[in-house]
């Protein structure tokens, strides 16, 4: 059997983005094929790209990110839900995912027939399910409310539920993303500790995403952070965090910064969006010579915006999230907008 439980190498991520729902839906029967079909072509969107990842059994590995920077996205695909789109993706062993609330259960059981249903589709015996039933209901601390539908449930309720279901068979790999931000900290807390104790137990793999930095490194012994699709960096908790922290903070800084000074120039109110604090502004490359083509195909890897010897925008072009409108810098397809031919100043 090998070391690893998990081993990501070279996994990209496309997606095809339409102007229109009817668009999506006339290419995936093959009409946009036909001649006399004219639909826009659909422009492609690299979630992940070029991901490499090593996770060795028994780690507990932290993600941590902004939202939209691909996290669910590497779930989704180590959990084999969504298939890559290029690279290859190695799964060791038995795998429980809690990814989101609301999947796994139904909503008009009770929770104790949720239980049973869950424990059975485990492969476990109406014997051993009886045992483990009681296990899951005190780990919930939801004995009160177990024979009533789970559609009545809170988000805490549900999340407390799932996670002891999910535990209380030792599984050898173990993704959880956000679920635990439903509950309070005290349950949180329980199911940290809980996760430790499946490592130290069974040697069980943990994949733990969260927002929680206190919560990660307390449990985790490996982070790694994901930025627009990429690996920004791995390595010890506490440092990754740190670097992690550090570059939210001087972006927010920068957009104070942006903000005062409009305020100063303008003489507003405070303002807090995004479009409010900063100017659009489109650039368009050109050749620097009279004709309107190159000579030869110039390659462009990345896109620099400098403000003396400070970078603040960056598109590293053909990567994940370049043509995101979600950020703030991105690439523009051309086919969506038209340019005019460049003007010389006087």
């Amino acid at each position: 059997m090998s070391d690893l439980a998990i081993n990501i190498n070279s996994v990209g991520k496309r997606y095809k983005l339409y102007s229109r729902p009817a668009h999506r839906i006339l290419d995936a029967f093959g009409f946009a094929r036909l001649p006399f079909v004219k639909i826009p072509p659909a422009r492609h969107f690299w979630a992940l790209r070029d991901f490499d990842l090593c996770v060795p059994r028994g780690q507990r590995l932290g993600v941590i990110g902004r939202n939209g920077a691909g996290k669910s996205t590497l779930l989704k695909i180590m959990t084999g839900s969504v298939a890559p789109t290029e690279g290859e993706v190695e799964v060791s062993g038995r795998l429980q995912a809690l990814l989101e609330l609301g999947t796994g259960f139904h909503p008009e059981f009770t929770g104790r027939q949720n239980i049973r249903t869950y424990l059975a589709y485990q492969g476990l015996s109406p014997g051993e399910i009886a045992g483990k039933e009681s296990e899951v209901i005190d780990f919930a601390e939801i004995e009160e409310f177990v024979d009533q539908p789970v559609k009545t449930y809170s988000a805490g309720m549900y999340a407390r539920l799932a996670f002891s279901a999910a535990t209380v068979v030792d599984p050898e790999i173990l993704i959880i993303d956000e679920v635990l931000s439903a509950g309070d900290a005290y349950f949180a807390g329980k199911c940290v500790e809980r996760m430790k104790a499946l490592t130290e137990r069974s040697g069980a793999t943990v994949i733990f995403v969260s927002h929680d930095l206190a919560s990660v490194q307390h449990l985790c012994d490996r982070v790694i952070w994901i930025d627009r699709g990429s690996l920004k960096a791995q390595g010890a908790p506490l440092e990754v965090i740190k670097a992690y922290s550090a570059a939210v903070r001087a972006d927010e800084e920068a957009r104070l910064r942006a903000r005062d000074r409009r305020i100063l120039r303008k003489q507003a109110a405070c303002t807090e969006s995004l479009a409010e604090v900063y100017d659009a502004v489109l650039l368009h490359l050109v050749p620097e010579s009279a004709s309107p083509h190159p000579e030869r195909p110039k390659k462009i890897y990345s896109i620099r915006l400098k403000a003396g010897r400070d970078v603040v925008a960056a598109v590293d072009v053909g990567g994940p999230f370049d043509n995101s409108a979600e950020h703030m810098h991105y690439i523009l397809d051309l086919s969506l907008i038209h340019i005019s031919e460049p003007t010389r100043p006087y």
